[in-house]
């Protein structure tokens, strides 16, 4: 904030100072000395107090957008407007005055204090690239998108330097997304070697066979760092690694219902470690199969006494079973 502010204020003083020097050709007369410091000081305070007031001092400059740009406009008509009321009420104060010098001033002041705090996300931006790892994306729906805004952003460790097109559809070749072209997907090899890439970036959703041999294919050309975009919610995504669940080329069975009921159906059940997270959810799932009796053993009493409340049927016992009398005996 006291970046800004003392910025602002220097920037302020440069913008008024080079509007007078243009409306009297670079030759301003001393008479208006006096209104261009009144000028000064009271358009300055305006624009500093309308800032704080509209909290653009406390925007983090790097997702420096429209948004913070339309303020900023907004504060500047805002600033002038008020300005020019004062002038009106207080006229005699500032004569001898060019008012044309002020309307010089505003988009002056316009494009310096706005240029500032782009400038700044632009050196933020082209910082958090040069430290990233060069990375290929593999896909060219709208997650690619998605993800060079990430990068960006500086949301993310990767710098998207190409994207390959793996449906061959045509409409997209030697096109653009975000100012990154797409390529064939012959070209993957020679992209990789051109570019330097160190890692690859699937935003298309593929079926496990098309994924497991465009993995071999990077790991061929010495690319071990693959992420996938995961959908967190509507509107946010995220990179994870592939897992072996991501290659398999047929997904795991559901559980066999019919099996396990078979299994347990009619029978006493002996479940150790019952009070635990794993041993309590067998003795909801063995109660949920049918068996007749549940024997729950924990040397924790409180865990056994909150699972004996959500299972009634069930016989308690506290022992360990390291104690090996005790646990004969229930046997």
């Amino acid at each position: 904030m006291i970046f800004f502010v003392t910025a602002d204020i220097l920037l302020s003083l440069f913008t008024l100072y080079f509007s007078y020097a243009l409306r009297f050709n670079f030759s301003i007369p001393g008479e208006f000395l006096h209104s261009f410091w009144l000028a000064f000081g009271l358009i300055t305070g305006l624009k500093i107090a309308l800032f704080v007031f509209t909290k653009l001092y406390f925007s983090v400059w790097r997702f420096f957008g429209f948004l913070e740009a339309k303020k900023i406009l907004q504060v500047h008509l805002l600033a002038y407007f008020l300005f020019w009321l004062i002038y009106l009420f207080a006229y005699e104060q500032f004569v001898p005055f060019p008012r044309s010098v002020m309307i010089i001033d505003l988009f002056l002041s316009l494009m310096f204090l706005g240029g500032l705090r782009a400038a700044k996300r632009f050196f933020v931006e082209s910082r958090g690239v040069q430290s990233a790892k060069p990375a290929l994306l593999l896909g060219t729906g709208g997650k690619a998108s998605t993800i060079i805004q990430s990068a960006i952003r500086g949301e993310i460790d990767y710098h998207p330097q190409a994207i390959i097109a793996l449906s061959d559809t045509g409409t997209t070749r030697n096109a653009y997304i975000n100012n990154v072209k797409i390529y064939e997907s012959s070209m993957l090899e020679e992209l990789v070697e051109q570019k330097r890439i160190e890692a690859a970036i699937i935003t298309a959703p593929l079926s496990p066979k098309k994924l497991h041999a465009l993995v071999e294919r990077l790991n061929k050309i010495g690319i071990h760092e693959i992420k996938q975009v995961k959908i967190l919610g509507s509107e946010h995504e995220k990179l994870e690694d592939l897992s072996i669940g991501d290659l398999l080329a047929r997904r795991p069975k559901d559980l066999d219902t019919e099996a396990i009921a078979g299994f347990i159906k009619g029978k006493c059940v002996l479940i150790t470690g019952a009070g635990g997270s794993i041993g309590s959810e067998i003795a909801r799932q063995c109660e949920h199969f049918g068996a007749t009796q549940l024997i729950l053993v924990d040397n924790g009493e409180y865990n056994l006494y909150q699972l004996g409340e959500q299972i009634e049927r069930a016989s308690l016992k506290l022992l360990s079973v390291v104690d090996r009398e005790a646990l004969h005996t229930l046997f």
